[in-house]
């Protein structure tokens, strides 16, 4: 029978890799295979690689040392890609979010834990006002790895728009959308809008539409949904009405104001 297991060599550090730890990057690792043969097994042992070290730091959770290895090392890596470590990332850190968001919510609430009712409306719009807080900086911080990696992957960014909106933390993803020349498809920027319809997010409805160009969503789509939004209940037509985003373009300002 063969089996496998990783051995680590200890030498001394090279004149290049002490150079390389000089300048705070990892030495490159020795590429050794040991072969232990007796009369029944044969044992395979290897050095342990980059992928080793990251699948060593993600099963403990050290994501952002591992992001930061994945980064260094994306050429030497096999089994492991740099978008797929900062999706993992991004995923701990939502959870870490929603989990925190969940604990303040039962704390300053009546402790059904439930979120139904006005409790969800209030919380969100608690977000929007920049809170600092530690539970905002993991969402932030997912923000701005998802802005450092997902690139122009139109179908990754409207998936993880879903999953800020289910952590909650959908205000700080949307600074960091792109736009300009590195817009994305239209249905990103509608599938945002939508979701802070859905969640009365109004304040920061009006503040995205008043920051986007109209160029990035279908404003016939966004008229539609905006339109059955604010006839849903008299609060939120008086919420559109009184602040309709003058750079929303007419259509959207029409069913503002309808």
């Amino acid at each position: 029978s063969v089996s496998a297991s990783p051995l680590v060599a200890a030498e001394p550090m090279s004149a290049a890799a002490a150079a390389s730890a000089a300048q705070n990057e990892p030495p490159e690792l020795p590429q050794l295979t040991a072969y232990v043969v007796s009369p029944r097994d044969v044992v395979v042992a290897r050095s342990l690689d980059y992928d080793d070290r990251i699948s060593w730091l993600v099963q403990r959770q050290r994501f952002d040392a591992a992001l930061g290895l994945a980064q260094a090392k994306a050429h030497r890596l096999t089994r492991h890609r740099l978008i797929d470590v900062a999706e993992l990332y991004v995923a701990h850190l939502l959870n870490s979010h929603a989990a925190n968001a969940d604990a303040d919510v039962d704390s300053d609430g009546d402790g059904d834990g439930d979120g139904d009712g006005d409790g969800d409306v209030a919380v969100a719009e608690a977000d929007d006002d920049g809170d600092d807080s530690e539970c905002h900086g993991k969402a932030a911080l997912a923000a701005r790895i998802c802005a450092e990696h997902l690139g122009r992957d139109s179908a990754r960014w409207s998936q993880w728009t879903s999953a800020f909106v289910a952590a909650g933390a959908l205000s700080r993803l949307l600074p960091r959308l792109p736009t300009g020349s590195a817009a994305l498809d239209p249905e990103v920027y509608e599938l945002a809008i939508e979701r802070l319809l859905e969640g009365g997010q109004t304040r920061t409805l009006l503040r995205t539409l008043r920051r986007w160009p109209p160029s990035l969503y279908r404003v016939g789509r966004v008229l539609e949904v905006v339109r059955a939004a604010v006839h849903a209940t008299d609060a939120n037509a008086k919420a559109f009405t009184a602040g309709a985003p003058n750079g929303a373009g007419p259509a959207v300002r029409a069913a503002c104001a309808a």
